[in-house]
């Protein structure tokens, strides 16, 4: 694994689909970890991207990953729900119930928002959350 202070290679195509130029993001692509805002990458956020790097491997590479996630709402949530519950599970394990249970919540207000814009309800999102969580 790699971290890159910079966008990935397909950056014109994130920036078209997803409002988040300017916002401190972490985005994978291949073994690669970029991170164009430049700061500290969170511990629990590294854990989350290895995920997507995993799955990108799984699917056929971050080409062919990319261009579903960033055409259908369903794969995305369906990649995301499994490394925001290696996330959650790994600040449980650092920090506690009580945080991870702060951290959820944030991590569903942010799947709800216009960057994921994922149509199901908070609470269908909470649920697969948690359960990729155990």
């Amino acid at each position: 694994m790699n971290i890159v202070n910079d966008w990935p290679p397909n950056k014109e195509q994130i920036l078209a689909r997803f409002p988040v130029e300017g916002v401190c993001v972490y985005l994978t692509y291949g073994d690669t970890i970029y991170n164009p805002t430049g700061g500290e990458i969170p511990e629990d956020f590294i854990v989350h991207e290895q995920v997507h790097i995993e799955q990108q491997k799984a699917y056929g590479g971050p080409e062919k990953w990319w261009n579903s996630y960033i055409s259908d709402w369903l794969f995305r949530i369906q990649q995301e729900a499994p490394a925001y519950g290696a996330q959650i599970a790994f600040i449980r394990r650092k920090n506690g119930r009580a945080v991870a249970e702060k951290r959820l919540n944030e991590f569903v207000k942010y799947l709800k928002s216009p960057i994921y814009d994922c149509p199901l309800h908070a609470l269908e999102i909470r649920r697969m959350l948690f359960r990729e969580s155990l």
